[in-house]
C-alpha cells in the first residue's frame, strides 16, 4: 500500500464523504506526478530537462498566478477607493486610459526594433529615466483602467451567487491580458530578457538546447527557437552532461 492509499484509508476511518476523500486522493497523485515544488523552483538549466507538456503546465500555472495577483490587487484597491472616496465608473476616463496604454505599447514595440546605437531613439530606450517614466506611466494607466472595470462590474451589487461568479470570472478573463502586455513592455525596454541554454561543439559552434525528445535524448538547434532553426542535431543525456552548458539572454 502506497502513501496515497494509506492516507485514503485514514480519511475513510474518520467518516469523511467519498467526494472529499477522492479529491484528496487525486491531489496527492497530482502532487506526486507533477512534483510542483521541483517544477516551480527550477532554474533554466533544469527546465530544459522538462517535457513540452510539463513546461507548458509550469508556464500556465505561473500565468494564472500572476493574473490572480493582479486581479486581487485591483479588487482591493477598487473597493477601497469606492468606499473611501466614493469613486464611480467613468466611461470616458476608462477609454482614455485604454487608448494611452495602447499608444505606450505600440511606441515601445516600435522603439525596440531600432538596433543601430547611433540613432537618438536607440539612446532614448537605454536611458534609465525614460524607462522609469514609461513604467510608472504604464502602471498608473493599468491600475486606473482595471479599477474602472472593477467599478463597472461592482461585485457586491450581485445578490445571486451565479451572477457574482459570472462577474468574477469575467473580471479574471479581462485581467489575463496584463501579464502579456507587461511582458511586452518590459522586454521592449530591456528590463527583462529570455534566457537560453546552449553548448559549444569542438568547432566553437553554438547549439541551443531546445527540448527533450525522450528522457535520455535531447534536440539541439542553431537557434534558440525550434521554428527558426536551419540545423538541428540530437544528443543523449550522457553526452550533454559531459559538456559545459552556458546561458545567454536575448
Amino acid at each position: 500500500m502506497n502513501l496515497g492509499e494509506s492516507f485514503k484509508t485514514l480519511l475513510t476511518s474518520f467518516g469523511l464523504p467519498t467526494i472529499v476523500i477522492s479529491g484528496v486522493f487525486i491531489a496527492i497523485n497530482l502532487f506526486k506526478g507533477f512534483q510542483p515544488i521541483t517544477m516551480f523552483s527550477s532554474v533554466v538549466f533544469e527546465q530544459k530537462l522538462f517535457s513540452k507538456e510539463r513546461m507548458f503546465f509550469v508556464k500556465l500555472c505561473r500565468y494564472i498566478s500572476y493574473t490572480l495577483v493582479w486581479m486581487i490587487t485591483f479588487i482591493f484597491l477598487g473597493e477601497t477607493l469606492r468606499e473611501k472616496l466614493n469613486w464611480e465608473h467613468n466611461e470616458i476616463w476608462s477609454a482614455i486610459a485604454e487608448l494611452l496604454i495602447g499608444v505606450i505599447v505600440i511606441f515601445l514595440v516600435c522603439l525596440s526594433l531600432i538596433k543601430k546605437p547611433e540613432r537618438k531613439l536607440f539612446k532614448l530606450k537605454t536611458n534609465i529615466f525614460f524607462k522609469i517614466f514609461m513604467i510608472c506611466s504604464y502602471l498608473v494607466l493599468v491600475f486606473f483602467f482595471y479599477i474602472q472595470m472593477y467599478l463597472l462590474l461592482a461585485f457586491p451589487q450581485f445578490k445571486q451567487i451565479e451572477m457574482l461568479t459570472a462577474a468574477i470570472v469575467m473580471f479574471f478573463i479581462m485581467c489575463t491580458g496584463i501579464p502579456v502586455i507587461t511582458g511586452i513592455i518590459f522586454k521592449s525596454i530591456d528590463l527583462i530578457s529570455e534566457k537560453h541554454v546552449f553548448i559549444e561543439d569542438e568547432n566553437q559552434k553554438v547549439w541551443y538546447i531546445l527540448y527533450p525528445i525522450s528522457k535520455k535524448v535531447f534536440l539541439l538547434g542553431d537557434k534558440h527557437d525550434s521554428r527558426l532553426c536551419t540545423k538541428t542535431k540530437i544528443m543523449t543525456l550522457e553526452d550533454l552532461c559531459d559538456t559545459p552548458i552556458s546561458v545567454d539572454k536575448k
